[in-house]
């Protein structure tokens, strides 16, 4: 079957229409999902601001009286103290 001239550029603009459309929206889905992992690391980046600063705040509060508390990183914990307590109890003042 032969086409006229008309009806052939009708269908190469057809097809390359077709294919710039699909690689715009490549492009678009990629840019969408860049701008997607960006958020997430905004987001992990706030997360991990709050949670050392609600312990750093835990650990004050928690050593304030001069009472031993316990941190834990993983499986291993420490027991921690405030410095100036244990100074206190032996009568030593810092400068």
């Amino acid at each position: 079957m032969i086409l006229p001239k008309k009806e052939k550029k009708i269908i190469i603009i057809i097809g390359i229409s077709g294919i710039l459309f699909i690689i715009l929206q490549f492009y678009l889905l990629e840019f969408l999902e860049q701008e997607k992992l960006i958020e997430y690391a905004e987001v992990f980046e706030k997360g991990y601001s709050v949670g050392f600063e609600n312990s750093v705040f835990t650990i004050f509060n928690n050593t304030e009286n001069c009472s031993v508390t316990k941190i834990w990183v993983g499986n291993l914990s420490k027991y921690i103290i405030d410095f100036n307590c244990s100074l206190k109890e032996q009568n030593v003042t810092l400068p």
